[in-house]
């Protein structure tokens, strides 16, 4: 008995002398900004340049993303890993497990890994909390973390979604702003019933007018130029949506979820001066959809893109496209519920019933983006 007992002493001082040793390295070693990382620096230097671009004009009205209290966990480092940021009045255990790190530009905390407070941090297996997942970490409540590794820093300019600050906005913009916005389920359309020859070939056709969307956005032409690309997708729109409803109902649901969020995270990245095309190849230079097209009939890109990929790229597209003719649409999808949905495609098509501009003929557009060769393609692939 009394040997258990001994053990169990020693055992809980080694413990103790573990997590107290875990303290003191925290608070002593490498304590200055310029002691860090040079891809933390970088990180930490980027986060407060777009939270001062926030605090004059937020990115989503209604919100200012980068004012909440959020942790930056580095999982290429093995101690003392995790910022946080906004999370300056820590009191009781978190002051010993934290420390204070001053830079030009503002204050971050550097949690020790063994803190009580952030232990959750090592538990999680994601790389980001589930909407259902609610951190307190001192008074702070609703505690976000991004977790993330030198390597997803170093392939900012051909993977710049996954660049930490944009991947953080991208996921915390479902945590929060879109809190009450559907999914796709809980009875609404879904994906189940495949596309046919001829839906691939119009969701192929829509591709060259997001196409000439995004040079009408990079040339910064006028609002009639994009007003008549609307009414075009518009009169593809209805041809998709008698072909399929059910798909491109629940399409509309996903493109709205993902499309907005690829948007925030594309205008934080470029606030912070990183390069982030509409859509890009694998060297991060800038692509378009009719490439997509391509790929798909070579086999380099599977036809699932159109279901998946695509409504990230497409919603962030339409996004900017509604910032230069209906600048209330953030508002308008702010009042979203999950009884009451409304999507990207809705307010487009209110826009486009609004407008005494008229969209081309089907036929036309199909013979000016050479449908035939793109319905071959479809059926290849569809059979």
């Amino acid at each position: 008995m009394k040997k258990n007992l001994r053990r169990l002493v020693i055992a809980l001082i080694i413990i103790i002398f573990i997590f107290s040793l875990n303290m003191i390295m925290n608070k002593n070693i490498n304590t200055e900004f310029e002691a860090l990382s040079r891809t933390n620096q970088e990180l930490i230097q980027n986060y407060f340049k777009l939270q001062r671009s926030e605090a004059e004009d937020p990115i989503w009205d209604d919100f200012t993303l980068t004012e909440k209290p959020v942790i930056f966990v580095d999982k290429s480092a093995w101690f003392n890993n995790a910022y946080g940021f906004n999370m300056n009045d820590l009191q009781g255990l978190n002051q010993a497990g934290t420390q204070s790190i001053m830079t030009s530009e503002g204050t971050l905390r550097r949690f020790a890994t063994l803190n009580p407070s952030t232990w959750f941090l090592n538990l999680s297996i994601g790389n980001f909390p589930s909407f259902d997942t609610h951190h307190t970490v001192d008074r702070y409540h609703d505690v976000f973390y991004i977790k993330y590794t030198s390597g997803d820093i170093a392939i900012q300019n051909s993977e710049p979604n996954r660049y930490p600050i944009s991947f953080f906005m991208h996921e915390y913009t479902h945590y929060t702003i879109q809190r009450n916005w559907p999914d796709g389920s809980n009875g609404l359309p879904s994906f189940e019933v495949p596309l046919n020859a001829e839906g691939v070939a119009l969701a192929f056709l829509q591709y060259h007018i997001y196409d000439a969307m995004i040079t009408a956005l990079n040339m910064n032409l006028d609002k009639a130029a994009l007003e008549q690309l609307i009414m075009d997708w518009a009169v593809i729109q209805e041809a998709r949506s008698q072909n399929n409803s059910n798909f491109v109902a629940s399409e509309s649901y996903k493109l709205t979820l993902e499309g907005v969020a690829t948007y925030i995270d594309r205008h934080a990245a470029l606030r912070i001066g990183q390069k982030y095309e509409y859509l890009t190849d694998a060297a991060g230079n800038e692509s378009h959809f009719a490439k997509a097209i391509e790929f798909v009939d070579q086999g380099k890109l599977d036809p699932s893109f159109i279901a998946n990929g695509a409504m990230y790229y497409l919603g962030s597209v339409l996004g900017d496209v509604l910032d230069k003719v209906y600048p209330e649409w953030q508002r308008e999808l702010n009042t979203m519920t999950i009884d009451n949905p409304i999507t990207l495609y809705d307010q487009l098509h209110v826009y486009a019933q609004s407008s005494e501009m008229k969209g081309r003929p089907l036929s036309e557009l199909k013979a000016m983006y050479d449908y035939d060769t793109i319905l071959e393609i479809a059926q290849k692939v569809t059979q």
